[in-house]
């Protein structure tokens, strides 16, 4: 991967002499992310535009009011200050002038998020004229600054777009167009950066001058090539855009160039911007090896041991190869043309039987480049080999408490040396397997460790690195007694251990030739001194101790020492309680017996504690169920604390049971009721005390007096401070709490008073309701005097809970109690005062109520009559009188069940019979007559709706004879309603009339007399 970078320096040629052609951005994210493909320079070269590429960006401008169309977007560098004035023009393909638009942001110091900053603030110009040419104004402009133009092709259409600067003493940086790059000398990016020495690269040096215009005779060229920063060489004024310099040493290559044109007059060649180019390159060495000759010598440890193949481990010639290079990493091969690699040289069997050449090359395995050496050889010979069979070794029995032991393997070495090889110089190795010796791997020595069995180990005599002689003996390790775990003893502290008691459970899973010894120490096992006797009784410490348990095997001799704890628990520390004394009634109560715990655990909550009602229950283990509420009388009973988190061990005690007398007598107070049409009264709540204190001594009592249960259970100062005057402060009904407390006797575990609880009911009645009539009761008389309805006077109040008592006169004296006047209704045919006595019998309070009130005498009508009884109403106003016979303002008068009123006259009467009535308002008679107004109505409604749907006279009959026609307005005949007593429906010959006035003829006679009347009326739709 080529590792390039480019270091634009800002390069100027004069932009009236050189001219390129130049592409945007399509977007703004896309020239964010490649700004240095995107810069505009104003050359007057035309490009071309883009067409539906909205992708939707949005940006907020003072001009463009919605998404841009055709975007292109490129960045500017100010080269020069001042003022800078651009023309932008966008013409089609076919040369006609399209609508552009343009946005111009800045200054901006650099182009980073540059997408996100493009906002009003920063906005310098901006145009949405509907025109192919618009003017950009950049106004001080400051060298070195960066601005954003975005150029949109609003039309759409395809075609071309030319920025040109057209004004201004400043100018853009059009320094990209000299750009240089290092190429190989195939004119491509460079690769490949890593070679192996003595290899040498070329780099080419090229810039780019396909954009200018003018003679490239004319370009000369200037390079200067540099190394880590320090220069190389310089080449001046080459004719060439090319230079190609060779290189062979790892570091960071660098070329800087200028070009100029130096047939132009105005060029200075001393003051050229520079444009550079570098790439890293790296040149490894590559180890040289030990060139030999290398010899290895293996013995045919894998059988047939005369086959001539066996296992080798080649590494063992590495420091030889590589004269102690630990840098060089080496591989093998079997082949010379190094295609067969070894993959795991430490072990590798030969391919080739006896004798075979393997090669090696290596190469500095901390480098990124694989620069190899040239191959060096090893010529391996593998030798028939004959095993023989050395002394085998004394068996051993594993380390104490341990599964495993090790071996004086160097006696075993100077063993074999003394007795085969006493005068020749050999190096001996022990190995587990055949593998392990073949190449040399995993040597035993006197710390490898070796568990339970019997193993083969093999030989390997060596006489420098070649493999001389190979032998086999044999080791064994005996098995030791099984290190099981013990679960431990736990006892309480009254109790003995007989160790004998665990031999079972240690021996379970043993040889049956294991025997068990038990000690104190650690020490004395292993040493088997000081044993304890296992079958005597041990009373050891509260607390935790160890007991060690030697087992020795008695068929090897072999022996373990395994141990288990002994934990011996203390007993409950608990105290005998104080006497439980608690108030009840009569000779038994209910006890609370966990009360006490607190006080026999000495608050302990480890300890859970049972009560036992005798001491044969306490055997039994037969505890009482729910010792929170035990009922019981004055007695003693057991007592047993155990400790769940102490082996469960038990301490047993006693505790006495009080039962104390509570005072006074179990009974609800006597309701207090009192009559109050308020709802409130005053009570002497006291009054019952002698009775709720019965035959408890005066001087042994207290009574007090709580609005609140809560309180008269808290036995507080909440009282109430005088109870002989206590008004109620509920309305109507309320509790209040009497607590006597006794001064003798104490609960002794809260210390409170023995006492009762008492709720006295306070109920304040009301008064009976008056429900008679405010005004007098009336008696019904005719036009004769006579009485014919008495008046009637009902309490209203049901007779199963009130009791009536009716008086002449007011006020209720006794002395005009009227004799059987005891029922709810009272009636009387005398005029005059009364009053009644209502009581409320539902309670003992019996409240009463007196009420007066008077009884007077009222007229029944006997007749009625209109005045007049038939009226012809034609143009005057219908009034109607009632006359009745006798006259009384008791009386009321209504007409066609429209409502009773007090006057006697109906004025504004319609037409039509009508029935007029008179009645006594007090229900005394009412009688009824009927009396005719001849008339018109004014309109009617002929839409089918039941109402008004036909015009006719009303009160016909009360004339003797009657014609009627009507007449629309130009006087034409409709309809003739002589003989037609339904009226007319306002159609005509079949057809419905407009809404509109209709005019009429009435000719009528009464009692001989006849007359005539027109007017009109309306009708409406």
């Amino acid at each position: 991967m080529k590792v390039l970078h480019k270091i634009l320096i800002l390069i100027f040629l004069l932009m009236n002499q050189l001219g390129y052609a130049q592409e945007g951005a399509s977007s703004c994210s896309e020239l964010q992310a490649n700004f240095q493909q995107y810069q505009s320079c104003a050359t007057s070269i035309p490009f071309q535009n883009t067409t539906n590429n909205g992708n939707g960006e949005t940006f907020v401008t003072s001009c463009i009011g919605e998404d841009f169309k055709a975007p292109t977007w490129f960045f500017m560098k100010i080269l020069n200050s001042g003022n800078i004035f651009l023309q932008i023009s966008q013409v089609s393909t076919g040369g006609f002038g399209t609508d552009v638009d343009f946005v111009l942001w800045g200054p901006f110091n650099n182009l980073s998020n540059i997408c996100s900053q493009l906002n009003l603030a920063k906005e310098v110009d901006c145009s949405y004229a509907p025109d192919s040419i618009e003017n950009v104004q950049l106004f001080n402009a400051v060298a070195g600054e960066f601005y954003i133009l975005l150029v949109d092709n609003w039309s759409n259409i395809p075609g071309e777009i030319t920025i040109t600067q057209t004004g201004g003493s400043g100018s853009s940086d059009c320094s990209f167009l000299s750009s240089v790059e290092i190429l190989d000398t195939a004119g491509n990016e460079i690769t490949q950066l890593d070679y192996c020495k003595p290899a040498t690269k070329d780099l080419v040096a090229t810039i780019d001058v396909n954009d200018f215009p003018g003679n490239l005779a004319d370009l000369r060229f200037n390079y200067k090539w540099y190394r880590n920063d320090v220069l190389l060489t310089e080449i001046l004024d080459s004719t060439s855009n090319t230079n190609t310099f060779t290189v062979d040493q790892t570091g960071l290559y660098k070329v800087e160039t200028t070009a100029y044109d130096f047939t132009d007059p105005d060029v200075d060649p001393g003051n050229l911007v520079i444009s550079a180019d570098e790439i890293q390159l790296n040149f490894y060495d590559k180890p040289i090896l030990n060139a030999g000759p290398h010899t290895l010598q293996q013995c045919d440890f894998i059988p047939p041991n005369n086959d001539g193949v066996a296992s080798v481990n080649l590494t063992e010639l590495a420091p030889e190869i590589t004269n102690n290079d630990n840098l060089i990493a080496l591989s093998y091969f079997t082949d010379a043309a190094l295609t067969q690699q070894i993959t795991n040289p430490a072990d590798f069997t030969n391919t080739i039987a006896f004798n075979q050449t393997i090669y090696v090359t290596g190469r500095y395995g901390a480098g990124p480049v694989v620069c190899n050496s040239d191959p060096v050889q090893i010529q391996l010979t593998v030798n028939p080999t004959s095993v023989s069979n050395y002394p085998d070794m004394a068996p051993a029995c594993p380390e104490l408490n341990t599964n495993s032991t090790t071996f004086d393997f160097d006696s075993q070495r100077i063993l074999i040396k003394n007795t085969f090889f006493p005068t020749t110089n050999v190096g001996i190795a022990f190995y587990r397997n055949t593998t392990d010796a073949s190449i040399e791997q995993n040597e035993l020595t006197n710390a490898s460790t070796f568990v339970s069995g019997i193993y083969t180990i093999y030989t390997r005599i060596e006489t420098g690195n070649d493999c001389a002689a190979v032998g086999i003996f044999e080791i064994e390790v005996y098995e030791a007694p099984n290190q099981n775990p013990i679960t431990p003893i736990l006892v309480c502290e009254d109790e003995t251990v007989i160790l004998a008691s665990k031999d079972a459970e240690i021996l379970a899973l043993q040889n049956p030739t294991v025997q068990t010894r038990y000690f104190f120490t650690f020490e004395n096992a292993r040493d088997n001194i000081n044993a304890i006797n296992k079958n005597s009784n041990l009373n050891p410490n509260v607390g935790s101790s160890t007991i060690f348990v030697r087992l020795t095997d008695n068929a090897n001799q072999c022996f373990s020492v395994v141990n288990f704890a002994v934990n011996v628990f203390p007993l409950p520390n608990i105290t005998t309680p104080s006497t439980l004394s608690t108030c009840g009634d009569n000779t038994s109560t209910l006890f609370n017996l966990n009360s006490k715990i607190a006080e026999i655990t000495g608050n302990n909550s480890n300890y859970t504690v049972a009560f036992y009602a005798t001491q044969a229950d306490l055997l039994a283990d037969d505890a009482i169920p729910n010792p929170e509420t035990y009922n019981s009388v004055s007695k003693t009973i057991f007592v047993k604390a155990t400790d769940p988190t102490g082996n469960n061990c038990t301490a047993e005690t006693t505790l006495a049971l009080n039962v104390l007398q509570v005072p006074g007598i179990d009974t609800v107070p006597q309701l207090l009721e009192e009559c109050d049409a308020t709802g409130f009264h005053v009570f002497d709540i006291t009054e019952r005390e002698p009775i709720l204190r019965g035959t408890t001594p005066m001087n042994e009592t207290v009574f007090r007096y709580y609005i609140n249960l809560s309180d008269a259970e808290a036995n507080n100062n909440n009282t109430i401070n005088t109870p002989q005057t206590f008004t109620n402060t509920v309305i109507d009904y309320q509790k209040v709490y009497i607590r006597l407390n006794s001064t003798v006797n104490f609960d002794s575990q809260t210390g409170i008073p023995c006492h009762r609880i008492y709720e006295q009911e306070l109920f304040v009645r009301p008064y009976p309701e008056n429900l008679l009539k405010d005004t007098s009761y009336k008696i019904c008389i005719d036009i004769d005097g006579n009485v014919v309805n008495q008046a009637l006077v009902d309490a209203g109040l049901p007779d199963s809970q009130y009791s009536f008592d009716w008086f002449n006169e007011f006020d209720a004296l006794a002395e005009n109690r009227i004799i059987n006047g005891n029922e709810r209704i009272f009636t009387t045919p005398f005029a005059g005062e009364y009053s009644v006595k209502i009581t409320n019998i539902t309670n003992s309070a019996l409240c009463s109520t007196i009420v007066n009130f008077t009884v007077e005498n009222t007229l029944i009508p006997f007749s009625i009559k209109g005045e007049p009884t038939e009226l012809i109403g034609f143009g005057i106003d219908n009034t109607i009188t009632a006359i009745t016979t006798p006259q009384s303002a008791d009386f009321e008068y209504m007409l066609n069940n429209e409502g009773w009123q007090q006057s006697n006259v109906f004025n504004t009467v319609s037409d039509g019979i009508h029935l007029l009535s008179v009645r006594n308002k007090f229900g005394c008679g009412e009688i009824s007559t009927s009396v005719v107004i001849t008339d018109y109505p004014k309109y009617f409604t002929p839409n089918g709706d039941g109402y008004h749907d036909y015009w006719n006279i009303g009160g016909r009959v009360g004339v003797d004879a009657l014609n009627v026609y009507i007449f629309d307005r130009s006087g034409k005949l409709i309809k003739d309603l002589t003989n037609n007593e339904s009226g007319w429906d306002g159609t005509y010959e079949g057809r419905p009339l407009p809404s509109d006035d209709y005019w009429f003829k009435v000719i009528y006679s009464k009692n001989g007399v006849t007359g005539e009347y027109m007017n009109h009326f309306s009708l409406k739709r």
